[in-house]
């Protein structure tokens, strides 16, 4: 999880570091991220299709959980109510 962190959070962070630079259009900021990942995190053979259904449910849980991290971060803990 760390270095995918680390590449997510940096495309989410060079921008203001680029002050001066011409500013990149989504599309080609989005391929860019996306060749990225495919080239750190993809192996170049096709997965096993039996290997991907047992690992789905983990994966899932890991990006819901990485989710719910980022929520907290950017939203802050929801209020609790206050017991009467």
């Amino acid at each position: 999880m760390y270095a995918l962190n680390a590449v997510t959070t940096g495309f989410y962070l060079v921008e203001p570091l680029m002050s001066g630079q011409p500013e990149l259009d989504l599309e080609v900021q989005a391929r860019a991220i996306a060749q990225t990942v495919r080239h750190a995190f993809e192996s170049p053979e096709p997965p096993d299709r039996a290997v991907l259904r047992t690992l789905a449910p983990k994966t899932i849980a890991l990006y819901e959980q990485l989710r719910e991290a980022y929520r907290k971060r950017v939203q802050g803990d929801p209020p609790r109510e206050e017991p009467s």
